[in-house]
C-alpha cells in the first residue's frame, strides 16, 4: 500500500515537472495606482477602457469591472482611498504560455493607460 502511494506521488510529480511552469498557471500582470476621482468615475473609466480596447462580456458592480478578450480575463477594482480618490487595481490573466509576460502586460497597460 505504501509503495503504491509512493509510486502515485512520484508519477504525479513527474507529470507536473514535465508540463513545465508555463502550463501550471496562467500568465498574469498586475498594476496598482491612485486616482483623484470618485469610485463611480473610476468604474466608468474602466468600462470605457475595456470597450475601447476590444474587450467583451464587460460587467461589474459597486467598485469593480470584469471583462474578457479571447483567452484573457481581467478585473479592475476601484477602492475608495483614505483622504479621497481611489486606489485602482488592474489584474489581467492569460491562459496561454507567455514566458516573458509581454503579451499579458501589454493588455494590462492598454487598459491602465485609458483608466488613468
Amino acid at each position: 500500500m505504501i509503495k503504491r502511494a509512493m509510486l502515485s506521488a512520484a508519477t504525479l510529480a513527474a507529470t507536473l515537472l514535465a508540463t513545465g511552469s508555463a502550463q501550471a498557471r496562467p500568465s498574469q500582470s498586475f498594476g496598482a495606482f491612485t486616482l483623484a476621482v470618485s469610485q463611480s468615475d473610476c468604474v466608468t473609466r474602466a468600462r470605457s477602457a475595456y470597450a475601447s480596447n476590444g474587450w467583451s462580456d464587460i460587467a461589474g458592480g459597486d467598485g469593480w469591472v470584469k471583462a474578457h478578450k479571447g483567452n484573457y480575463a481581467s478585473y479592475t477594482v476601484c477602492n475608495s482611498a483614505p483622504g479621497g480618490g481611489v486606489m485602482v487595481n488592474i489584474f489581467v490573466a492569460y491562459d496561454q504560455p507567455d514566458p516573458t509576460g509581454d503579451l499579458v502586460q501589454a493588455e494590462r497597460m492598454a487598459v491602465q493607460r485609458m483608466v488613468q
